[in-house]
């Protein structure tokens, strides 16, 4: 899958997601995401600005998730960035441990 598609795939995914959400006012459950979905959200907020947009999100409420994870995101580092940090060390094995082969 192409960059492009899966740009497109998850703005698609995350507005329908909003739309879920949007009538009973949840928040968190979109912007603990944090920064991650923060690219996601600015297109979705200005495709749903403009004057032609019919569907059924509101700007105010992308641009109050917008600001939540983004206000999240700088408070925590996120799920993935921790991932991304984290290296694995080697284990090392006293005397006792070593490895023999089974035969």
């Amino acid at each position: 899958m192409r960059p492009l598609d899966r740009k497109k795939e998850a703005e698609t995914e995350q507005t329908e997601t909003l739309e879920i959400l949007q009538p009973y006012g949840f928040v968190r459950v979109a912007a603990d995401e944090g920064k991650a979905v923060a690219p996601v959200l600015k297109r979705i907020l200005s495709r749903v600005s403009e004057r032609e947009y019919s569907g059924l999100l509101t700007p105010a409420y992308v641009n109050e998730v917008m600001l939540a994870a983004h206000s999240f995101g700088s408070s925590h580092e996120g799920y993935m960035a921790g991932a991304a940090q984290k290296k694995d060390k080697p284990v090392k094995l006293s005397k006792q441990q070593t490895h023999k082969s089974w035969k």
